[in-house]
């Protein structure tokens, strides 16, 4: 189950993007074409994968967007997106992506931080789609309300569950993250929002490159109470670029490319990864995680975050 990465330009420049290094316009403008899409879905056919996510950039900016569902659709495939939900898209046209996808996984930011344009924009998607979208949201620092999700969650009955991130580095931390220094704080924080979210009704899940010990374990027993889905892993079902070449995921842009016709089939393509990065999974981020018992449980954190430690000789 791969990202497909239509396109790597992007109708926003949200300060905590993990995959800003791999985005227009640090990079040149890139979107996939017809024949590299449609060599994909029979590559994923044959490796017996019937579902996949498209992203961006934002992937809607891809002036095939739509045709690239409905060619995924009549070869019976189940397609997610992850989008940021601003788009150009008639009533019409939002009513052609509602039903040629599943779910939208869209990340929002604080309405304060939007143009009345964007607003309107995000707001019609969220309107037509409804109970089809999944909202997400980044943690950078202590300092946010999350009070606007339960807003949108409630007037578009969307469905009643969040995907929390805890802001992840680029593998050269060109973006704004969370930094383990901060962790103390930013955990005692999240324990007392899920208090916030028991009240609402919502569940909350996390995203990837949460370590095991970002939680104590009291902690955990709060989060489960109250409805919080927690584990803790740093698992990549990689992310597959524009010109059909593979990465293990975004914030590692810039390390190991294959192009995925180099391996019969998906499995194969993500074992060579995994196999590739094991040595830096073996030491995790900081000193504490080599004699770690339960660094299975989170693969020592997120992997962008191991390697420029271990590069940087912290540990």
């Amino acid at each position: 189950m791969p990202n497909l990465m239509v396109t790597n330009k992007c109708n926003l420049a949200c300060s905590y993007c993990f995959g800003v290094e791999q985005m227009h316009p640090r990079m040149q403008k890139e979107y996939m074409s017809k024949e590299v899409f449609c060599s994909l879905l029979d590559w994923l056919k044959q490796s017996n994968e019937n579902y996949f996510h498209i992203m961006g950039g934002e992937p809607t900016q891809h002036p095939e967007f739509i045709w690239m569902l409905e060619i995924s659709s009549k070869m019976s495939f189940v397609v997610d997106i992850f989008s940021n939900g601003i788009t150009d898209f008639s009533p019409e046209e939002l009513e052609t992506v509602r039903r040629l996808s599943r779910t939208w996984i869209v990340n929002v930011n604080d309405p304060q931080k939007y143009t009345p344009i964007i607003s309107a924009k995000l707001e019609s998607l969220l309107q037509s789609l409804g109970e089809q979208v999944v909202l997400t949201f980044n943690i950078i620092n202590t300092n946010y309300d999350p009070n606007y999700l339960f807003g949108y969650i409630n007037k578009y009955k969307l469905q009643r569950v969040v995907k929390i991130g805890i802001a992840l580095p680029t593998l050269h931390k060109s973006n704004f993250h969370a930094r383990p220094e901060e962790f103390d704080d930013l955990s005692k924080s999240v324990v007392e929002l899920s208090s916030i979210f028991k009240e609402e009704n919502v569940r909350a899940e996390f995203e990837c490159g949460v370590p095991h010990c970002f939680f104590t374990e009291k902690d955990k027993k709060t989060l489960k109470k109250n409805n919080f889905n927690y584990h803790s892993s740093c698992c990549s079902i990689l992310d597959i670029l524009p010109d059909g070449n593979a990465i293990y995921c975004l914030p590692l842009a810039r390390m190991l490319r294959l192009s995925y016709n180099e391996f019969p089939t998906y499995q194969e393509m993500k074992a060579h990864y995994q196999n590739y990065y094991k040595s830096y999974r073996s030491v995790g981020y900081q000193k504490r995680c080599l004699t770690c018992t339960m660094k299975k449980n989170c693969n020592g954190s997120c992997l962008a975050r191991i390697i420029s430690t271990f590069n940087s000789k912290t540990i």
